[in-house]
């Protein structure tokens, strides 16, 4: 999957869980591991690199945050990430 791909099924994860809420969040964000799993990378992905991300890698660790987020069930995290989509996984 291109990082344009990784990038738009992102987004749309995101809009998703915006207006669903986390019932409807854990089984959704199966495409988004799996397109991450394609890259090499895995939930939480670039955390702790200690540099400066490159705008693929900041969309990398988004999507990554996203997977983190519903794996440790932590919704109070959610609404900054929602919050920031614009920010750090620009259209």
């Amino acid at each position: 999957m291109t990082i344009d791909e990784l990038r738009t099924l992102t987004r749309d994860m995101i809009l998703a869980i915006d207006k669903g809420g986390p019932p409807a969040v854990e089984a959704s964000v199966a495409p988004v591991r799996l397109a991450l799993a394609e890259r090499g990378q895995v939930s939480g992905c670039h955390v702790g690199l200690g540099r400066e991300l490159t705008p693929d890698e900041t969309v990398e660790w988004y999507a990554g945050q996203l997977l983190d987020i519903v794996d440790k069930k932590a919704w109070f995290a959610m609404n900054s990430l929602i919050n920031l989509r614009d920010h750090l996984c620009p259209a």
